[in-house]
């Protein structure tokens, strides 16, 4: 006999699929949204391509969308900054292969930086790399080739000036590739899928020991301090120095670090080489003595008498 548990979880699954596809059409498969940027929202903004970093207040912007170049159509996507690129989630068949192709324009791209001008993808595995663009070359078409394996989607970037390892996080140095670059009238192509044929069956009549009722699940996620200064043992935040000491800014670059500088900014330097994990350690001035200096963090929750 069928349990009314069973009954009840397949009542939710299908009523949650309807609600699902009452949400409106669903993105299509193996195809990039908007990929000529004729699309644009009451902002002037491509429709589903995000710039990162996301400009702050009222700095200016590392990519914009422009119609004064253009491949076909009358706008393409422009990036100006190292490190910055355009993204656009795009929906695959898992187990295929797909070919890439768009259109790149470059002007003063440095030809000695290895970086240059290029379109990227990001969770799938690439067979075969779209070349890097560089100088100031007119239209020039890239090419790109990539197996899903078992992902059904990926995201499309188009980038200038990569950055090498974390670029400007934490106080580094960020990559350096000045120049500007156009991105336009992009083509997935898909060369060849497996046929999927998922099928499951259930066997209402076999049954099993009883699942005890002390065993269950949950679900946690880093809520305020449930993690970091709630089930988590170690206190202490940052504590590879990730961020510079006394860093504030919050965005898709620098993070906030936990730590202060004691005795003033100028006692605590951070320095590259030779760090003992990571890319970078604090080095503390003592000065002339006779008053403290060193790096402090706050807010950690003590019991007394405790050791």
């Amino acid at each position: 006999m069928i349990s009314k548990q069973f009954l009840v979880t397949v009542a939710l699954l299908i009523a949650c699929l309807a609600f699902g596809g009452a949400l409106g059409p669903r993105q299509p498969i193996g195809e990039i949204v908007n990929p000529s940027i004729e699309m644009l929202d009451a902002n002037n903004q491509p429709t589903n391509w995000t710039l990162d970093p996301v400009p702050l207040g009222n700095a200016t912007p590392d990519g914009q969308v422009v119609s004064d170049a253009a491949h076909a159509g009358t706008h393409s996507l422009t990036l100006s900054a190292a490190g910055a690129s355009w993204k656009n989630k795009t929906l695959l068949k898992p187990y295929a292969t797909y070919k890439l192709a768009g259109w790149i324009k470059t002007q003063d791209v440095p030809t000695t930086s290895g970086r240059g001008a290029m379109f990227d993808l990001r969770g799938v595995r690439v067979t075969a790399p779209a070349p890097r663009i560089d100088g100031t070359r007119d239209w020039t078409r890239a090419e790109i080739t990539f197996d899903t394996e078992g992902q059904d989607c990926m995201i499309v970037a188009a980038t200038l000036g990569a950055a090498s390892g974390r670029g400007a996080r934490g106080g580094g140095t960020p990559a350096v590739s000045p120049g500007k670059a156009w991105f336009d009238d992009l083509k997935l192509e898909l060369v060849t899928a497996r046929e999927l044929r998922p099928a499951v069956t259930i066997n209402a009549a076999k049954t099993r020991e009883p699942m005890p009722d002390l065993i269950y699940g949950q679900f946690i996620e880093h809520l305020g301090r449930s993690i970091y200064g709630g089930i988590w043992a170690e206190m202490l935040e940052d504590r590879k120095f990730y961020s510079a000491v006394g860093e504030t800014r919050r965005d898709r670059v620098f993070v906030p670090s936990p730590w202060k500088a004691l005795g003033g900014a100028s006692a605590v330097t951070m320095i590259k080489g030779n760090a003992f994990v990571g890319e970078q350690t604090p080095q503390v001035d003592l000065g002339a003595g006779g008053t403290a200096r060193g790096i402090t963090q706050s807010g950690l929750g003590v019991v007394a008498g405790k050791g």
